[in-house]
């Protein structure tokens, strides 16, 4: 039974061929998430959108940006995000406080996305999985390439390596480790790649499937099917496998 209202939730949905336009389309959240101070709430047919200049804020929830059919960044607990280009190709986000992920299973020539922390500006133009903190101001690099453009130079940060914004060389750190939100980041991937299959979707179909893919965070109990918090604390340590998860991109 629940299969089944699952498949008719889920089918009008990728039927409608709605394009988003822009980058900052909010897919998913989970506990308090505001956007200018106003809380969101999002549905299977309203996402909100981050605009040029607003700012995304959580208090003890997360929440999942769509940058553009091909990166998602995802947002830590108690942090703060600004948009400042709405870009497809091109986004541009500001970290104003605490921890983000961008995932980038795939992109598209050409494009890049960029990030802003402290004065220094990150550009991700290779598919990988990247995290920025905001204090102390630290970029890791997962799976892909950075480059780190600072008032001494540029940087570029390989695979299995992490910059400390006041170090002046990369550093390598075990890419197994996580905290909550490595988890949380690799988990929703998971999902979101289920969901997704090899199918070319817009934005708002993306966006719905995200939101969709919510459902997977539940299991058969005693009592019928039961939510599990998908949300895992921060202070829970992780070890697991990085494996790229293609979501076959095109836009």
């Amino acid at each position: 039974m629940y299969a089944a209202a699952l498949l008719i939730l889920a089918a009008p949905l990728f039927a409608q061929p709605v394009v988003g336009a822009h980058a900052g389309v909010v897919s998913f959240a989970i506990g308090k998430v505001y956007l200018d101070n106003q809380a969101i709430d999002i549905s299977p047919t309203h996402f909100p959108e981050v605009k040029e200049k607003s700012v995304l804020r959580t208090e003890g929830g997360r929440a999942e940006v769509l940058l553009n059919p091909c990166a998602v960044l995802r947002v830590d607990e108690d942090s703060s995000i600004r948009m400042l280009d709405t870009d497809l190709l091109h986004p541009r986000v500001e970290l104003v406080g605490g921890s983000a992920v961008v995932d980038m299973p795939g992109i598209r020539k050409g494009s890049d996305v960029r990030l802003q922390l402290n004065g220094a500006a990150v550009e991700l133009a290779r598919k990988g999985t990247y995290r920025i903190d905001y204090s102390p101001a630290l970029l890791k690099v997962y799976d892909g390439r950075a480059s780190v453009e600072r008032n001494d130079g540029k940087i570029e940060v390989a695979a299995g390596r992490t910059l400390a914004f006041d170090s002046p060389a990369p550093e390598k750190f075990d890419v197994r480790d996580g905290d909550g939100l490595d988890l949380w980041n690799h988990r929703r991937a998971i999902v979101l790649a289920r969901a997704r299959g090899r199918r070319q979707l817009s934005m708002i179909d993306l966006a719905q499937a995200a939101h969709t893919a919510a459902w997977d965070a539940s299991v058969e109990g005693p009592g019928g099917m039961q939510r599990i918090d998908p949300v895992p604390r921060r202070s829970a340590p992780g070890t697991f496998s990085r494996a790229p998860l293609d979501m076959g991109c095109k836009f």
